[in-house]
């Protein structure tokens, strides 16, 4: 019963896996043609919609502008036949609205600041006369201000009801005098209606619309009697916004009815915007009949892919089925009885590739039933094979947690309690690099080498070099293989080499200041005693004991530092008097060289660093003597300090040979002389930029030469953080020591 179901559920799943290939071959290429002959047929429609807007625009723009001419013309006319006799003005501005029902209010302001206002009311034309005080310009700004300036005014307002009102105002001048003397201005406000609009705007179709708004984006009209009343202020809509009040091509954006349309803009010679608008949907109404068409033929291909999904899926079901069938004996291990399917075509060699799989499959078996004893034997063999070896080997997986770790591995950690599989490595091992704990990358697959290891244990430390290999792996058993190599007793014999170098050095210094001493005694007394020659043989027997002094100082610095007993007192040291001090003691070496040695700053103040006197002065004779030593005679040198507000920076450049690039690396090391000092035949240790590095990375520092830019000769350099009052002031108070805390700091007491 079981069988039956998952046959059935198989067959449900060709059939469903059929049936949406058809589909997608027979409906997608319909729906693929239908969307780009929409496309293709859309984009000219708009073209056109476009293009007769921008011909109403256009228009509606001119025809308005002739009509705010023609409400100016005839204000013009009236007022030039205006009369100032008081029986005869009031007649006139009553004549004046009644010859246009359009006008709601005339107010006619003469000079003597007589107000005269006209209203039509429903009780017929109302005149009310006014005088303005003479010290407030304010009651009729307008009025006041046509007279003042002899201009028009052109502005909308707004009635009792809200409506726009056009306000037309004319200064107006006495025809009759030969002086075109100024009478007074006059100012009118008309109320235009929905069919006054629909004779001056062009005809649209229905579902365009048009509309006009002033330069501060206030409706002067609009369709919709409702918006034109109760909402004034069309700056925040995003059609008229788009144009912000000047003239631009047809544009698709929102309207006031939140709905899309396209639309564009034309200004009048008023500064007014005349806007059409035309909703999008409408202009694509043209192809809903074609999307309808393709939608009746969508339906008509799935029917028919229906029906001929059915038909093929029955006629590939029977050899499915067969097929299935002698997979699931397959996967039971039954391989007596071979898959049996009657078609001609690739079900049946599918059939045969099945059965030849069964057989090999079968031969499989018993050949890795004979090599799973072989592997048992040979595991058995590597395993006594790492238990026997003397470095620690641990397996960890993908979490570094320990699979599995030989003896040797567990004697080291001979104070940890068992049992140590399954437990994390960092809990078992908790080693450090320089102090901080080490991590251990084991991301990528590949070899990786971890040198100076320490394990702590109790009050003793071991120290170890580490070989992970991370092995390329699909699973989690084992992610990776740390081999141990202990390398305590190694770094004890250089503790006891440093020991010897210290202790050598402390007992030369005796016999070498007793040397020195009668060197001195000698020296004082020679120009009475000695010859010429012999002067010169005990001048070079000085310069000699002076060189093996500062060979022992830097031996012994040396092993303070290996030994981490090398200490730093920091102070606020002016960095820029002491660079210049230093300066000034070499300039007579490098005079005997003919060298110039000059000293050179960007900033015109003193830099002030937390440091070391004596160990920055130690680094700048290191910098500076090198400069003298391996540049040639005449040459140049110039020691130039910078500062920003973090750090100071002091750089000697010199025109010397320069150093190679691939030897820059080598340059701070132990014992270590540039090429250029072979060529150039100049004698030195090798420690003094050694011991440089050490000093100004103990400081917070950085030491180094610069790339070399073309311009020949070397720039080394070295940093220091600028003095900060609120970081520094308490490490200078309490003259803390900075010791730097070497490999051999503590001995091991294995």
């Amino acid at each position: 019963m079981g069988e039956e179901k998952k046959q059935s559920s198989y067959r449900r799943k060709v059939s469903t896996r059929v049936l949406s290939y058809f589909l997608a071959i027979a409906v997608l290429p319909v729906i693929i043609v239908s969307v780009i002959l929409t496309n293709a047929g859309t984009e000219p429609l708009l073209k056109s919609a476009a293009s007769n807007q921008q011909r109403l625009s256009s228009d509606g723009a001119r025809q308005v502008d002739r009509y705010i001419d023609s409400l100016i013309s005839q204000l013009e006319l009236s007022a030039s036949q205006f009369s100032l006799a008081p029986d005869q003005l009031e007649p006139q501005l009553k004549n004046l609205m009644s010859n246009n029902t359009d006008l709601q209010k005339v107010e006619f302001l003469t000079l003597d600041r007589t107000l005269r206002t006209a209203t039509r009311g429903s009780d017929g034309i109302r005149i009310a006369s006014s005088t303005l005080p003479s010290s407030d310009n304010s009651s009729n700004n307008q009025g006041l201000s046509l007279m003042d300036n002899e201009r028009q005014l052109i502005d909308v307002s707004r009635d009792v009801n809200n409506r726009p009102l056009i306000t037309i105002g004319i200064s107006v001048y006495d025809s009759t005098s030969t002086t075109n003397r100024l009478l007074g201005s006059i100012i009118g406000y008309y109320q235009t209606t929905d069919e006054t609009w629909k004779s001056i705007l062009p005809e649209l179709d229905s579902d365009e619309k048009m509309y006009v708004v002033d330069t501060d984006n206030q409706l002067v009209y609009h369709p919709d009697e409702t918006t034109l009343t109760i909402r004034n202020d069309f700056s925040t809509v995003e059609s008229v916004r788009s144009f912000a009040g000047g003239e631009g091509e047809t544009k698709q954006t929102i309207s006031a009815e939140k709905q899309d349309v396209l639309a564009n803009a034309s200004l009048t010679d008023v500064g007014w915007s005349v806007i059409v608008e035309q909703p999008v949907s409408s202009v694509n109404g043209a192809y809903m009949s074609f999307i309808l068409t393709a939608i009746t033929v969508a339906i008509v291909m799935v029917v028919s892919t229906v029906l001929a999904s059915i038909l093929f899926t029955w006629r590939i079901a029977s050899p499915v089925k067969s097929l299935l069938d002698g997979i699931r004996r397959l996967s039971k291990n039954d391989y007596s009885q071979p898959i049996d399917v009657k078609t001609n075509d690739e079900f049946r060699e599918m059939s045969e590739t099945l059965n030849g799989l069964g057989a090999n499959i079968s031969t499989y078996i018993n050949s890795l039933q004979a090599n799973n004893s072989n592997l048992s034997f040979g595991q058995s063999q590597l395993q006594s094979i790492i238990n026997s070896v003397n470095d620690g080997i641990i397996a960890i997986n993908a979490r570094q947690e320990i699979v599995s770790i030989n003896p040797s591995a567990t004697r080291i950690v001979n104070h940890v309690e068992p049992p140590f599989v399954g437990r994390p490595l960092s809990e078992i091992f908790p080693w450090t690099i320089d102090g901080r704990p080490l991590n251990l990358d084991i991301g990528y697959s590949g070899t990786k080498s971890y040198e100076g290891v320490v394990l702590a244990k109790g009050e003793s430390v071991q120290y170890m070099n580490l070989i992970v290999q991370v092995n390329e792996r699909e699973d989690e058993s084992v992610a990776a293989i740390i081999t141990m190599h202990d390398q305590t007793a190694t770094r004890e014999l250089d503790f006891m080499k440093l020991d010897f170098v210290a202790i050598a050095a402390h007992e030369l210094r005796t016999p070498l200041t007793v040397i020195s001493g009668y060197l001195d005694v000698i020296n004082r007394e020679a120009i009475h005693s000695l010859s010429t020659e012999n002067i010169e043989d005990l001048q070079n027997a000085i310069i000699g004991t002076q060189q093996l002094r500062e060979l022992i100082n830097k031996l012994l610095n040396i092993a303070r530092i290996e030994r981490g007993d090398m200490e730093i007192f920091l102070d606020k040291l002016n960095l820029t008097q002491m660079t210049a001090t230093n300066v000034e003691q070499h300039q007579q070496i490098a005079a005997q060289k003919r060298q110039v040695l000059s000293f050179t700053s960007s900033i015109n103040h003193n830099v002030y660093v937390p440091a070391d006197p004596a160990s920055i002065t130690e680094v700048l004779n290191n910098l500076i003597g090198n400069a003298i030593k391996y540049t040639p005679d005449g040459g140049q040198i110039r020691v130039n300090i910078t500062a920003t507000s973090d750090e100071a920076r002091v750089e000697v450049i010199d025109n010397g040979p320069g150093i190679p690039e691939e030897l820059r690396e080598k340059l701070f090391s132990k014992f270590y002389r540039a090429e250029r000092s072979m060529i150039t035949g100049t004698r030195g240790t090798g420690l003094g930029l050694f011991i440089s590095k050490t000093v100004i990375e103990l400081q917070r520092g950085t030491i180094g030469i610069s790339p070399d830019q073309g311009r020949g000769g070397s720039a080394f350099y070295f940093t220091l953080p600028v003095y900060l009052p609120e970081r520094d002031d308490a490490l200078v108070t309490q003259n803390v020591s900075r010791g730097r805390h070497g490999w051999f700091k503590k001995r091991t007491n294995n």
